[in-house]
Parts: C-alpha cells; structure tokens; sequence
C-alpha cells in the first residue's frame, strides 16, 4: 500500500487505478497471459501453464484487443485508406 498525499492516514492499495485493480487474479497471471496473448499462445497452452479457465482468458484477450484497436485507431488514422479496412485479431 502507499500512504495517500491528502491523508497521511489512509493508505491506498499499489494496485489503485490499474489494470490489476479488482482482477480476481494476482498481478503475475495477469502479466503471463499478456505474455501468452502477444505471443499467440495456443489457448489449451495457457489453460494448462497459466491455471485459468477459458473464459476468464477469452475475456482478458477480448479486452487486450480492444485496447489495440482504439490504440491503433487512434494513432495511425489513415492506416487502411479509402474502402480498405484494417482488422485487429
């Protein structure tokens, strides 16, 4: 935890405002299947290293390409060009 700057009475968890605040995982699962999801880990690979189920996995990695589709949209907008669409798996 760090003692929070307006009360240094309270403390806030490290945690606080990232992507592994209220993640029902620890941080080092959450790190391994970004790990796994970059590399394009065969999922049945992950289940068995990483001890999730598929749907916890189906969803982080729905959530990771979200990310990386706004990111590129919002960085590379001429990425595609007129009529020629662009698509994030």
């Amino acid at each position: 935890v760090w003692i929070s700057e307006c009360c240094p009475m309270r403390f806030v968890s490290v945690f606080h405002g990232s992507i592994f605040e209220g993640a029902p995982h620890p941080p080092s699962c959450i790190l391994k299947l970004i790990y796994h999801w970059s590399c394009q880990t065969n999922i049945q690979n992950v289940v068995q290293w990483v001890k999730v189920d598929n749907v916890y996995i189906k969803g982080v990695y729905t959530w990771l390409r979200a990310i990386c589709t706004l990111a590129v949209h919002q960085k590379c907008k001429k990425l595609g060009g007129p009529e020629r669409f662009v698509e994030v798996t």
